[in-house]
């Protein structure tokens, strides 16, 4: 069961490398989830990609499934030529996981608050919709991992008592 898990992942890498989809990728990725259906209905299968809203929600009405989420990585998104803020809403409740992260105008990792990502609007978001899910940091380690970790957690804390 694993190695056909593995071959069904790497297809799926695949097709959503790059965050470029294509119609005959849909069609070959759903032929791919329903092959593999009785693993995948016991599992979330999340999908990280920079694709648009309408392409994941058209993609997850093909699949027919409650399992397959939207990973939405904040900070990878925030570069894109679309409003990070309004794709959340699109999105939130097809969210299953959301990756914290900040980054500049050049498209690098920064410490957090430091870069292009209004946290305050994201956390207003995520307030107002009640999300309840997980969190990931993926930051900067800066040249003391402990002390970014904790300055991390005390962002974090403080945003979600605004």
């Amino acid at each position: 069961m694993y190695i056909l898990f593995r071959s069904y992942l790497r297809k799926i890498f695949q097709i959503f490398n790059l965050g470029l989809i294509k119609n005959k990728d849909l069609n070959n990725l759903q032929s791919i989830y329903i092959e593999h259906i009785s693993l995948i209905n016991k599992l979330n299968f999340f999908i990280e990609s920079n694709i648009s809203p309408e392409k994941f929600l058209f993609l997850k009405k093909r699949i027919k499934s409650n399992r397959f989420k939207f990973l939405f990585d904040i900070g990878n998104r925030i570069n894109l030529k679309r409003d990070l803020y309004k794709d959340m809403e699109i999105l939130f409740k097809d969210i299953g996981h959301i990756h914290i992260k900040d980054k500049n105008n050049k498209n690098q990792n920064v410490k957090l608050g430091t870069g292009l990502v209004d946290f305050k609007r994201v956390f207003f978001i995520l307030k107002k919709r009640k999300y309840n899910k997980n969190f990931t940091f993926e930051t900067t380690r800066g040249r003391n991992p402990i002390k970014m970790a904790k300055f991390n957690l005390l962002f974090i804390n403080k945003l979600f008592k605004f």
